[in-house]
């Protein structure tokens, strides 16, 4: 869930925000809590050099920050900011960024087949003790692949 000051301020924080910063923040919160920033220019539709400084931008006002996964990739510094960015957002204007987000992939991998995402919000973590030890063995699990 999204607490009531995450939603303040990046409600506060988005509108001062350079333009290009915006687009580059409302495209990177559609595929997830990390972002392949090679998909970023032709969702955002903007120049790779304005992807970059808008990048510098996200990174300085702490909204984005260098991922794991490696060079080439940046991620929300928390789910709960990337949630409160998409629910800012107008439903069509998500739907379009999903849009651009799959041609991206389309073209990238060289194919014409329609692309198979979904994009939904993740159901409520169980709490339950049961649901605690499920993800606990999947993390576990994951670490061993």
């Amino acid at each position: 869930p999204i607490t009531a000051d995450v939603r303040e301020r990046t409600r506060r924080l988005v509108p001062r925000l350079s333009a290009g910063a915006r687009e580059v923040l409302e495209a990177a919160a559609i595929p997830g809590d990390a972002v392949d920033l090679s998909l970023l220019p032709p969702m955002a539709e903007l120049d790779a050099d304005v992807v970059q400084a808008a990048l510098g931008e996200l990174a300085a006002r702490r909204l984005l920050r260098a991922s794991l996964r490696g060079e080439g990739w940046m991620e929300f510094v928390s789910g709960a900011v990337r949630h409160a960015v998409l629910d800012q957002m107008l439903l069509h204007r998500r739907r379009a960024l999903q849009r651009m987000h799959e041609r991206a992939l389309r073209h990238r991998s060289g194919s014409g087949a329609r692309a198979r995402i979904t994009y939904e919000r993740p159901a409520a973590p169980d709490r339950s003790a049961l649901g605690l030890l499920r993800s606990t063995l999947a993390a576990a699990v994951g670490l061993l692949n």
